[in-house]
């Protein structure tokens, strides 16, 4: 079990950004540059209500760009 959203190595590319979606990819719930681990379920994205709620539990989108100038990495994370 993990309180935070962790990506192994992610301290070798400083200048990553990581951004979060609905399952859907209708809205984005997270965003970080520089991503280091520290996500624990708390949206940031534009449509927030109460910034100390956690997203609901499901099934989220992730777009990793490890700035670089390859490819974005993408998948899925379940919140439970």
């Amino acid at each position: 079990m993990n309180d935070y959203f962790t990506i192994d190595c992610i301290e070798n590319y400083p200048k990553n950004t990581l951004k979060i979606y609905n399952r859907w990819g209708g809205y984005e719930v997270y965003t970080a540059s520089g991503y280091n681990n520290t996500w624990d379920g708390v949206s940031n994205g534009p449509r927030t209500v109460n910034e100390e709620d956690k997203v609901p539990v499901g099934t989220y989108y992730y777009v990793l760009d490890l700035g670089q100038g390859d490819e974005p990495r993408i998948g899925w994370l379940y919140i439970n």
